[in-house]
């Protein structure tokens, strides 16, 4: 476990942190849930469905020798290595008492850091997620454009998608979308057609939530992932320009998925491997420690984990050709 005399653990900055917390559409942790590891690297065994046999269905009958059939089983090793994130900023002694009458400055400051460390950490798991070499792709009946809102037919797609998914015997229950695709989806004729019936024949407009899509195809999380990061680095005195904010997710792929938690033999997508030697209690840890020199308190917040899929053929992209 991290130990320094100088660096006080913060848990009450952690918890006013985990309480007020507007998440902004961040959805990384629902996607890859958080398992804590007692170790920093590690290896773990994982069965694929070639390798493993796993949906062979040759036949199980006794032989006229009174023997069974036998079968094989090959695993597979891979591994994972959790990494030390984690960023300060100093608030001012003359800052703080300035600021004391309005709000805690160690306790906000530490809000807003844990926000920068949270859409980096968002930024890595989308860029994971939403990566044609994690899982398989799937190209649209129709391309997701503007000129196309009358003929994109998402439902179709999606049916597609699902049915891939289970022929791997895998029920996908969580679907993502940026906020961008999903406004798109929102304003196409068929999906309207698809949910409310035949748009002209007596059926009023409706707006399509999430939850409908959810409703319709069995999907139980349906994901918009609103989150949205300004991608150029992060330095002393380098401001974010509103002209470039973009989503953290991307507009070129809808991710079909199945997720799941604890253990990694509960299966699932995959997880958020926080190291728990030196995160105790989840994946953040909110620190302070003193800088005399500078005549300030400093506030840090960390992390030490690895973002690992588990399951390649948990997953499916759909590709959208967004324009």
């Amino acid at each position: 476990m991290y130990e320094n005399a100088a660096a006080i653990s913060r848990p009450e900055i952690s918890a006013f942190l985990e309480e007020a917390s507007d998440d902004a559409g961040l959805i990384a942790q629902k996607i890859l849930p958080v398992y804590t590891s007692a170790a920093r690297a590690g290896r773990y065994p994982r069965i694929r469905i070639a390798a493993g046999n796993l949906m062979k269905a040759g036949s199980t009958r006794r032989g006229t020798s009174g023997t069974y059939a036998e079968t094989t089983r090959s695993f597979e090793w891979d591994t994972f290595d959790c990494q030390d994130y984690g960023l300060t900023e100093r608030v001012d002694d003359a800052v703080a008492r300035e600021m004391s009458n309005f709000f805690d400055a160690e306790v906000y400051t530490a809000k807003f850091v844990k926000e920068n460390m949270e859409l980096d950490y968002e930024n890595r798991v989308a860029g994971l997620m939403f990566n044609p070499n994690s899982f398989t792709t799937q190209l649209p009946a129709v391309n997701y454009t503007a000129a196309n809102l009358a003929t994109i037919s998402f439902a179709t797609d999606l049916n597609q998608a699902i049915a891939m998914m289970r022929l791997r015997r895998y029920k996908p229950n969580a679907l993502v979308m940026n906020r961008l695709v999903f406004n798109r989806l929102r304003a196409s004729t068929l999906l309207q057609n698809y949910l409310y019936g035949n748009i002209g024949a007596g059926t009023t407009y409706r707006l399509i939530t999430a939850d409908d899509i959810g409703a319709a195809f069995g999907i139980p999380n349906v994901y918009i992932a609103d989150a949205a990061i300004d991608p150029t680095p992060l330095g002393r005195g380098t401001a974010s320009v509103l002209s470039n904010l973009q989503f953290v997710w991307s507009s070129a792929y809808i991710g079909l998925f199945k997720v799941a938690g604890g253990d990694f033999s509960a299966g699932g997508v995959g997880r958020t491997i926080s190291w728990g030697a030196d995160c105790p209690g989840g994946l953040w840890v909110s620190e302070t420690f003193r800088n005399e020199e500078r005549r300030g308190n400093i506030v840090r917040v960390r992390s030490n984990c690895a973002e690992k899929v588990i399951d390649t053929n948990a997953g499916l992209l759909m590709v959208t050709n967004y324009s």
